[in-house]
């Protein structure tokens, strides 16, 4: 009995020591992307995910940032241990919660953008819908995993005198 006991405690170390999930944070600054835009991008299939006619370039340039994220420089990156590395971005409002396998390969990530620009596709069909009503704010929330589309979603505040709507878009 005391085998098993010994046994199953055990198992139960080395199972909780396979896989280790790490979590970090990081500060972006719009003003040094520019000049990292032209090294060949890490996570291309993350970005071929996205046309650009539907997004703000601070939507694109932020996505560029976290495809070219270094995983190896990062101060919680570890080579010996498979892990996990779950990363935050932020910039203002704007936030980005991504998810690195140990390679550097992006598995998946959750964004949220505040007051962003309209693609015109979207905008032109609001002002169709709602002539005379004005856009008060938007906010876009993108949902990408590796090896299925990215979802993105619009949330578009509009008024009209004293009147309030919300319309949702999903791309």
């Amino acid at each position: 009995m005391k085998t098993f006991i010994f046994g199953l405690v055990f198992l139960g170390f080395t199972n909780l020591t396979a896989a280790q999930e790490v979590i970090a944070s990081v500060n972006y600054d719009n003003s040094s992307i520019k000049s990292e835009l032209t090294t060949p991008v890490k996570n291309s299939e993350y970005l071929s995910n996205f046309d650009t006619k539907n997004v703000s370039e601070v939507i694109s340039d932020f996505q560029k940032y976290v495809a070219n994220y270094d995983l190896a420089n990062a101060k919680v990156y570890t080579s010996e241990d498979p892990s996990i590395y779950h990363i935050s971005f932020s910039e203002g409002n704007n936030r980005v919660e991504a998810t690195y396998n140990q390679e550097g390969a992006l598995i998946s990530c959750i964004e949220k953008y505040e007051n962003v620009r309209l693609p015109l596709t979207i905008s032109s069909k609001i002002a169709r819908q709602y002539p005379d009503w004005e856009f008060n704010k938007v906010n876009c929330t993108i949902k990408y995993v590796k090896n299925s589309d990215a979802i993105i979603a619009y949330e578009v505040a509009i008024k009209k005198d004293s009147k309030r709507k919300t319309v949702k878009y999903t791309l």
